[in-house]
């Protein structure tokens, strides 16, 4: 990857801010989306965090509903 210059990293950074609402319509995926930046989408996901986007986006109920899921099925099993 090649290091960009500030005023492209600021032109990179304002193009996925942009394209932040179609990942939130769910009309693009970060790897799209990454994909369209000619970037890595571990990058994408990193500009986004320091934006203030977390990637994951479950509170902890949600985090513990899956988990309880997930051992229902295991005893299933």
């Amino acid at each position: 990857m090649t290091a960009l210059s500030n005023k492209d990293m600021d032109k990179l950074k304002e193009k996925a801010l942009q394209l932040r609402p179609k990942i939130d319509n769910l009309e693009y995926s970060h790897g799209r989306v990454a994909e369209i930046l000619g970037i890595p989408k571990e990058q994408l996901i990193e500009i986004y965090c320091e934006m203030g986007f977390p990637y994951y986006t479950m509170d902890i109920s949600e985090v513990e509903e899956d988990i309880n899921t997930c051992k229902k099925f295991f005893k299933k099993a």
